[in-house]
């Protein structure tokens, strides 16, 4: 992963506090479009200026890909330019190496109710830990998985329900304020959950985080990206983080 991994001073538990506060300062906001199938869309998101392209392995999910669809996706991005392989099913280390082997991507998003100790035994693998928001309270979990270096960023998804227990995926959005003020400081912060070209620059001047990740927040219908939302809503991050590096 080529930006969360590096955590230059900027990034130290009290500049991410500091950025929560509205300080001069405000670092660009990257930005993750998730749920990508196709080489030309993903580069059509780079070239709005994405940062991180998330590619589903979830095979129940309508925006599931292939490894071999991934792997090309992939290895089209230009350099700079980050695919994260998202999963939710992965229980043994093994996998997790079989799986970089055969897309050749080196970021992998768990997105399931993994083991924490699961990290410690793909050291060379740069993780995202994604939680629903609700999990921001749990601190316990929180410490588990900050003890581990290759696990880069936490993604901050929105609540959790009875037919939605991960809280991925439903479009829905999550209480921005009561968020901000409880997240952790230990890992860069990925906001995703409900996202919208409209909406993220408020989500931006509320939470301040690292990154935000939108997928059918751009989409046309079900898993179809639609390239202008994808600009708008890399157009709409821009205006946010101008607006904040005013204040």
């Amino acid at each position: 992963m080529s930006d969360p991994p590096e955590q230059p001073p900027e990034q130290s538990p009290e500049s991410l506090t500091q950025r929560r506060q509205g300080r001069k300062g405000h670092r660009r906001t990257r930005i993750k479009i998730c749920g990508l199938r196709e080489v030309n869309t993903a580069l059509a998101a780079v070239a709005a200026g994405a940062d991180l392209i998330g590619l589903n392995l979830v095979e129940a999910s309508p925006r599931f890909v292939s490894d071999d669809v991934a792997r090309k996706i992939a290895q089209n991005l230009p350099p700079g330019v980050t695919a994260v392989a998202l999963v939710n099913h992965l229980t043994h280390p093994n996998e997790v190496s079989e799986l970089v082997s055969r897309t050749s991507i080196r970021c992998v998003q768990f997105h399931g109710q993994e083991d924490p100790t699961l990290a410690a035994t793909v050291e060379e693998t740069d993780l995202v830990k994604a939680f629903p928001a609700e999990a921001v309270e749990d601190g316990e979990l929180i410490e588990v998985w900050s003890c581990y270096a290759n696990v880069k960023a936490f993604l901050w998804d929105a609540p959790s329900s009875p037919d939605n227990p991960l809280g991925g995926g439903s479009g829905h959005t999550s209480d921005w304020g009561w968020l901000a003020e409880r997240l952790p400081t230990s890992r860069p912060a990925i906001l995703a959950g409900g996202l919208t070209p409209d909406n993220v620059g408020e989500a931006i001047r509320t939470v301040r985080p690292y990154a935000v990740d939108v997928s059918s927040g751009v989409e046309s219908s079900r898993g179809v990206k639609d390239h202008g939302l994808i600009r708008a809503f890399c157009e709409a991050v821009r205006e946010a983080d101008a607006s904040l590096a005013m204040d």
